[in-house]
């Protein structure tokens, strides 16, 4: 993919990350048999997509993973990149992505510095356009798809070369690019260089991050192969407008911008990836897992890497027709993970000729369109409570025409209580999968039994047994039939209560949820209003809709006790006792030095209060030039060099419009200042549900953790 452009523009970032660090590993890879993985599942998604789900067991239990294998010949399929928001640096989550852009199946895509603008690390082609450049002798891997349709793994680099009207020229090293190491020497891919931003970038730094100082910068603004404006020593303060282009120097660089280009200079800017060819679509991943069809050692630091995890990967088959998009759910109640050796061995085993490994852990989001649905939904849930926001995904979308109908199935539960009225959902889809509105359709539902009443689609179980609801779809004769096991009391073994809290608070409504347990081991939730309810020692009430509220406690061992049959559970009710919040340190500085003093104040002139063995991890409260306040006990706090020390801090973005930075964790302090959307701030401390946080210039408060995103590491 060649490119000759008219504009430059460039930018220097510094956030560095070790994962760009290429560490041959040198312990030899294992060559254990191909373990068993056992297949459960196997469903049409749409034409030449089938999702299949795998189980694989440890000693400490099982894992779910999750495949797309697409057949890429097929006319109807179109794979290409998703960037976040729409833009490089525009970070979102995956299901949004999907949902926002209409793809049918997606997959969480490359690795990013969660600190950092937020670009991915490698390359990106949305439909035939080069978006972000790859970062040169990275070792990193990415997945393309030639326009011919066919998918490559390879290792990709960028050239590219600025003229001056005088014909002196400099290399250009980067498109869109955030803060990165180069390799092999691990220097900052910003320093000494240029970089060139266009539209496609969507944040108003560029490049930007600690070790870049703004007074050696130079960007000039182009238009039409010509400078519009140059700034020296200072960003332009927006993006890159549509049609233009930025080009940052940093040091080097920016001398050569200020010695050749004023202010109506024609320049020259020509830049290639390589593999150069028409690229329909390119991804950026990591290491290989998987070559000539055989599993392979993880050439990267494994450190921050392995371990029970959950997974993202993409395979392709020898030929390049077929991908294979993996996610692996990991850290939940119903999937341990996998290790980066095990998933090189499920490649391996599901036939894959070349695999790389895709950001995974609490990135890893996996979603498709189930049969008869009309938008891709979330398979599994993620690592931590909230999908991550990431740059980019790989996407499935799906161009067929409406076909002839194809299938019926009934949606609903499987599982009633006598007494219990339930609606039943019909869905359907054609000879495409596309999904077709059961409403539309000419429908007969019956009961093949007496074990309850059907009125159209709602069914009233009555009696014990297995009841039959069919439909039968007159034009085609295509008919769906659903079992629906009606328990008897005989079929509990347990009931489950569960609330929102530990304690309650008189007169304050909080959801209760019920859960059944068969005999043959079944669950299923069922409505409040199914069992039978009894206050002991209490006064309160219970909604049908399952809204407990408790006014009163009469006595000791207080408790709400439900029963169905000769089943029953107790809920004990206990009294909310108010108490001081809790405070949660989120920064911390370990002491690097054998032994290093504190100081009552940040300076050498300060009194030495304690000194700290070398290892030892304290609260990290404040920072200033070359000093970090630390807590040495829950009541004494000082300061230790900087020089001396590593510091750790969780990191934010700014969600809202305009935050207040107040004095105290209330909104009865006093306002210091505000903060912007999208503003980053470094997270110190936690307080009911309050930031006592540092901005960027330095400015120190506390914020409502509503309008604030923690960035969670892997």
């Amino acid at each position: 993919m060649t490119k000759k452009l008219s504009a430059l523009a460039l930018s220097l970032l510094l956030i560095a990350t070790s994962w760009l660090v290429h560490i041959p590993v040198a312990q030899a890879f294992e060559n254990l048999a191909i373990p068993a993985f056992r297949l459960q599942e196997t469903t049409p998604v749409a034409p030449g997509t089938t999702y299949k789900q795998y189980q694989w067991s440890y000693e400490q239990g099982n894992t779910k993973i999750n495949l797309l294998e697409i057949d890429l010949s097929n006319p109807y399929l179109t794979i290409d990149v998703i960037a976040g928001k729409g833009k490089v640096a525009e970070r979102l989550n995956v299901s949004a992505m999907a949902r926002e852009q209409g793809a049918v199946a997606a997959i969480n895509g490359d690795f990013f510095n969660m600190r950092g603008e937020g670009a991915p690390f490698g390359p990106m082609v949305r439909s035939g356009e080069l978006l972000s450049s790859p970062i040169n002798h990275s070792g990193l891997y990415a997945l393309g798809l030639s326009k011919d349709g066919r998918a490559y793994i390879d290792l990709f680099h960028f050239e590219g070369l600025v003229v001056a009207p005088d014909g002196t020229s400099f290399e250009l090293t980067g498109l869109n690019k955030a803060s990165f190491l180069m390799n092999p020497d691990n220097r900052n891919g910003h320093v000494d260089r240029l970089h060139l931003y266009d539209h496609n970038w969507g944040s108003l730094t560029r490049g930007q991050g600690s070790g870049i100082d703004l007074a050696d910068t130079v960007e000039l603004l182009i238009d039409n192969n010509l400078v519009l404006a140059v700034s020296a020593g200072a960003p332009f303060e927006f993006a890159p407008p549509l049609g233009q282009k930025i080009l940052r120097g940093h040091g080097l660089a920016a001398q050569y911008l200020l010695n050749h280009f004023q202010v109506g200079s024609p320049i020259s800017i020509d830049y290639k990836m390589i593999p150069d060819q028409e690229w329909q679509m390119v991804i950026g991943g990591h290491s290989l897992l998987v070559q000539a069809g055989k599993a392979v050692p993880y050439a990267r630091e494994l450190s921050t890497l392995d371990g029970l995890r959950a997974r993202s990967a993409l395979g392709i088959s020898q030929d390049g027709q077929t991908l294979f998009v993996v996610a692996v759910e990991g850290r939940t109640e119903q999937s341990l993970g996998l290790r980066l050796g095990d998933l090189s061995r499920f490649f391996e085993h599901i036939g894959a000729w070349t695999a790389l490994n895709l950001d995974g852990g609490g990135s890893t989001t996996m979603v498709t369109r189930q049969l008869g649905d009309w938008q891709a939904t979330r398979l599994f849930a993620p690592e931590q409570a909230q999908e991550r926001l990431v740059p980019n995904a790989l996407a499935l979308f799906v161009n067929a025409p409406q076909g002839e109908l194809k299938g019926l199935f009934i949606q609903g539960p499987d599982l009633l209580l006598p007494g219990e009225t339930v609606a039943y959902t019909l869905k359907a889809y054609d000879s495409y999968y596309n999904p077709v509105d059961g409403k539309t359709l000419s429908v007969q539902w019956a009961l093949s039994d007496q074990l309850g009443e059907l009125d159209q689609n709602k069914f009233t179980a009555q009696q014990a047994g297995v009841a039959n609801i069919q439909v039968l779809e007159q034009s085609n004769s295509i008919t769906a039939t659903f079992p629906v096991i009606i328990l008897s009391q005989q079929d509990l073994l347990e009931i489950a209560i569960k609330t929102t809290v530990e304690a309650f608070e008189l007169g304050k409504a909080v959801p209760l949820t019920v859960q059944l347990t068969t005999k043959a081991g079944r669950t299923r939730s069922v409505e409040a209003s199914q069992l039978q309810w009894q206050f002991e020692n209490a006064r309160g009430d219970l909604s049908p809709q399952g809204m407990l509220r408790i006014d009163h406690i009469d006595g000791p061992e207080a408790l709400l006790r439900a029963s169905y049959g000769n089943v029953s559970a107790e809920l004990p009710i206990g009294l909310l006792m108010k108490k001081e919040p809790e405070e949660q340190y989120l920064a911390t500085a370990t002491v690097t030095g054998n032994i290093v003093n504190v100081r009552q104040g940040p300076g050498t002139d300060y009194d030495v209060i304690a000194s700290i063995a070398k290892g030892t991890n304290l609260p990290l409260l404040d920072l200033k030039p070359g000093w970090a306040e630390v807590l040495i006990n829950d009541s004494r706090s000082g300061w230790i060099s900087r020089e001396w020390s590593e510091q750790f801090l969780s990191t934010g973005v700014i969600t809202g419009n305009i935050v207040n930075l107040r004095s105290g964790p209330g909104r009865d302090f006093e306002i210091l200042t505000t903060l912007k959307k999208e503003e980053k701030v470094f997270l110190l401390k936690e307080s009911d549900n309050w930031y006592r946080v540092i901005t960027g210039e330095g400015n120190k408060g506390w914020m409502s953790a509503d309008y604030v995103e923690k960035n969670i590491l892997p």
